[in-house]
């Protein structure tokens, strides 16, 4: 089936290709030399395994990823644009769907919130409101920013409202949304001009998802990055951010602060210390990096993946790390960023995801093979578990991998990407795509850490 992000994702491929020309073969790194977390020694406090094996949802498809937030009462709600598939490669019309989610994988009544026709192209992200659950999404044919919201019980808070911002010759990209501590929402939302010029932008929300003052510009720049890669968390009094500077030639991840009304409090500073030739921060190859950034205490830890682009030109030497470093309140590092794991060439470590677990923090990340230059290619990784004392970055379990499935002729079908996580008591929820080429279907796992 082709996907709704379909367009987005052929052009991440053709950015990724010219993204990936040059470069030399030394791991990717900077300051001083950190052993790699996985190598540290493991208190082993917690032992984890997987719960629930790779579980699809065909003929159900979920679009254009699965995004998962949790309330503080502990209830998961994923959103998605849920449509079926009438044949192999078409889904029906869609509709934006939000529900509750258990370890067991059972979806709660689905609440529908607009629908939308087949092949409709759209970002969107979820955050928690009181008991239930607000969705944004942007829709890229029209590009319009939509707002809705539900109850603990399912029921319709805020029908779906249109957010009033300026998208005059520019098209939207990827949307993260943030709860705030005054009942409000964060919304980060990327425009991209006709040549390539890219804007982050922050708007305030009210409860109800109307606009508060003037969305207001973060960074702008003419990134190599097919989607800017941006984290938005509410903390007391108001928000904490991480992005990819756009306008940074090989990536650079910045942090910054702004109170509940929007105004900045810490002003953006690098939390990534990698500025070598042949490294892309913040990228990922063909697929989406992913970065992630988890208040713990009274700083945050912060995680983002690191790609050296190898020689394109005999296609050797490539690889990319997942990066993490616990910083203060205000951003400062307390640390030098360590890699979760030593780079092995050919292989790429992406989409780390951070979740407050207990007295610890999961760690969910992707690897898979590196790939070059892709004519059909289809990606082939798997998610990997670990839990960290978030003080001191050592592990407190090994590492358990959830691994795509095999085809009948024994070969990994499609690779596990995209993917959202929440925690669960003893449960740690993570649902995905299996990615082929520019196509995929909807899948969930879950893991146990006793």
């Amino acid at each position: 089936m082709i996907s709704r992000g379909s367009q987005s994702l052929f052009l991440s491929l053709a950015l990724g290709s010219l993204s990936a020309c040059g470069g030399g073969g030394t791991p990717p790194g900077g300051g001083e030399v950190v052993t790699p977390i996985t190598e540290r020694p493991v208190r082993s406090h917690y032992h984890c395994r997987v719960d629930r094996g790779l579980t699809e949802t065909a003929p159900l498809l979920w679009s254009p990823w699965p995004v998962m937030t949790t309330t503080a009462a502990g209830n998961t709600y994923l959103a998605r644009v849920e449509s079926t598939m009438t044949d192999p490669f078409f889904p029906g019309p869609g509709q934006v769907t939000v529900s509750t989610f258990t370890a067991a994988g059972v979806l709660g009544p689905p609440a529908r919130l607009a629908s939308l026709p087949p092949g409709a192209s759209v970002y969107l992200d979820v955050a928690p409101r009181t008991d239930g659950a607000a969705v944004v999404w942007a829709d890229t044919a029209t590009d319009t920013l939509t707002f809705a919201s539900i109850d603990g019980a399912g029921q319709t808070v805020t029908a779906a409202r249109s957010i009033p911002i300026d998208t005059a010759e520019r098209r939207l990209g990827n949307v993260k949304l943030a709860a705030g501590s005054d009942g409000g929402f964060a919304l980060i939302y990327q425009l991209v001009t006709i040549n390539g010029v890219r804007e982050l932008r922050l708007a305030m929300l009210s409860a109800e998802g109307a606009l508060r003052g003037t969305p207001r510009l973060l960074a702008t720049g003419s990134s190599s990055f097919s989607d800017v890669e941006a984290q938005i968390v509410g903390v007391p009094g108001g928000y904490a951010m991480i992005s990819v500077a756009p306008n940074a030639v090989r990536g650079r991840i910045d942090f910054s602060k702004v109170d509940l009304a929007g105004v900045e409090t810490v002003a953006p500073r690098a939390i990534s210390v990698t500025d070598r030739e042949g490294t892309l921060v913040g990228y990922g190859g063909f697929w989406s990096a992913g970065i992630s950034l988890l208040p713990d205490g009274d700083g945050f830890l912060a995680a983002w993946p690191e790609q050296d682009r190898g020689n394109i030109d005999n296609n050797t030497g490539a690889s990319a790390v997942v990066r993490l470093v616990r910083l203060a309140a205000d951003g400062a590092r307390l640390g030098t960023p360590a890699a979760l794991r030593a780079p092995v060439l050919d292989v790429d470590e992406i989409e780390p995801s951070l979740v407050k677990f207990q007295d610890s923090v999961a760690v969910l990340w992707s690897r898979g093979s590196h790939i070059y230059v892709c004519a059909g290619c289809i990606p082939d990784h798997r998610i990997d578990l670990m839990l960290i004392d978030p003080v001191d970055l050592v592990p407190v379990s090994e590492v358990v991998t959830v691994s795509p499935a095999l085809a009948a002729d024994n070969t990994l079908r499609g690779g596990l990407l995209r993917k959202s996580m929440a925690a669960q008591g003893a449960s740690i929820l993570t649902a995905f795509n299996i990615t082929y080429h520019t196509s995929y279907r909807s899948a969930s796992a879950t893991f146990v850490c006793e």
